[in-house]
């Protein structure tokens, strides 16, 4: 889900209309979900306990290279389940949206668990 994207179309980076159209874009098409999706998860396998950061050409969709993408993966009992994260400008408070993201991410594992203990689920 993208939320605040008119919000990210403020920023300088976007001033071009040619910018900030192909980013609306890239979003709303089925198939370039998909593409982020995989970028994403790729960036969260590869984490260990602190978030990676991805800024401008770090990034391998074209679309999203006016932006920095923080990502940090959460777990379930001792399994890292899923990934997380934040997309914004390049000029992004990093080390307040990083502890934001660090603060979800324990929320997040610790509810994710506490369901599926509640749930009988097996977590391996």
């Amino acid at each position: 889900c993208v939320t605040g994207t008119s919000n990210l179309l403020k920023e300088p980076e976007f001033l071009h209309n040619d910018k900030a159209h192909s980013l609306v874009n890239f979003f709303e098409g089925e198939s370039k979900l998909k593409e982020f999706s995989d970028v994403f998860m790729e960036a969260g396998s590869s984490l260990s306990e602190k978030p990676i950061i991805l800024i401008g050409q770090e990034i391998s969709i074209t679309q999203l290279q006016n932006c920095s993408l923080i990502v940090g993966s959460y777990n379930v009992g001792n399994s890292i389940t899923g990934a997380i994260g934040l997309l914004g400008p390049t000029r992004m408070q990093y080390s307040k949206s990083v502890a934001t993201l660090e603060e979800m991410i324990k929320n997040l594992s610790y509810l994710l668990t506490k369901i599926y203990n509640i749930t009988g689920k097996n977590l391996e």
